[in-house]
């Protein structure tokens, strides 16, 4: 418990150390961080951990600069997820491939640990390997969408305390928040190609195609269920509610189950899909974010 929390505390002081820096002198101090990155993983070698050593430093100095050059929430949080994916994912190839390591089987390990550690019948746990067993290629091949969805969560925890922190030093008002959120429209293209590519494509004869079509519908649909999020939001704002309505209908949405979660997250991605033509927010396109 003390080492979760002192990583926690570590996380935490570098990402508005590397924040402050990149706010500071911008590009000089990406490079600085970078240097401080690999000195700390260099030091602590090997380790499936290093993704998540990197992570405070890809998100402090993208948040500094994201203050900085007065850029928008969406500019911070699709920066900063594909750079974790990219770390996260391809670490987790380097690993499986390159070296050798079996991060599944550790996984499966670990897993039927914890089942029996509940008192988990012996035939109900042979049940659950097995389904593991039969979707180890699912999950290799799903790893960039699981990739992604931790840098998003990762993204926005830290774009809060980001946030509060520069709220001493800058005015963040002027940087466009979740409300403004708004994809491009011709990313709705991006999501249409995925679905192509994971519908008409033989997973047989090609299963990388086949795999980063449902990767790219998946990473496509979160970020309209941000988008979504983002109109909820505005829509607060408009009516003068409780901002912490939002937070606390994530919580209570995750509190609900698997079952809950994924019907809204259809819905949700649905919603900001739908935004792309009805324009809930009435942003207009001087406001609309890059992908």
């Amino acid at each position: 418990m003390f080492a979760i929390l002192a990583a926690f505390l570590a996380g935490l002081i570098i990402v508005i150390g590397a924040a402050y820096i990149s706010y500071r002198i911008e590009w000089k101090g990406m490079a600085v961080c970078a240097v401080a990155a690999f000195a700390i993983i260099g030091y602590a070698g090997a380790s499936i951990d290093i993704p998540f050593m990197a992570a405070p430093f890809v998100i402090g100095c993208v948040g500094g600069f994201t203050f900085k050059r007065k850029k928008s929430f969406g500019f911070y949080l699709i920066a900063s997820s594909i750079t974790l994916m990219i770390i996260f994912a391809g670490y987790f190839y380097y690993l499986l491939w390159v070296r050798g390591v079996d991060l599944i089987g550790m996984f499966r390990t670990e897993f039927d640990r914890i089942l029996a550690a509940a008192g988990a019948p012996a035939d109900l746990r042979m049940e659950f390997l097995a389904d593991f067993d039969a979707s180890r290629d699912e999950i290799v091949a799903r790893v960039p969408f699981s990739a992604f969805l931790n840098g998003v969560m990762l993204a926005a925890g830290g774009y809060l305390i980001i946030r509060r922190f520069f709220a001493r030093v800058t005015d963040v008002e002027s940087v466009a928040g979740l409300e403004i959120f708004r994809m491009n429209d011709y990313a709705i293209f991006v999501l249409i190609a995925g679905f192509a590519a994971y519908l008409l494509v033989d997973k047989t004869s090609m299963p990388v195609v086949h795999s980063a079509g449902f990767n790219l519908v998946m990473a496509m649909a979160l970020l309209y269920v941000v988008q979504a999020l983002g109109v909820v939001k505005y829509i607060l704002i408009k009516r003068s509610m409780p901002r912490a309505a939002l937070p606390l209908g994530i919580a209570l949405l995750f509190i609900a189950g698997i079952s809950a979660t994924v019907f809204f997250f259809v819905i949700l991605a649905g919603v900001g899909a739908l935004d792309v033509w009805a324009d809930f927010r009435r942003i207009g396109d001087a406001r609309k974010e890059k992908l």
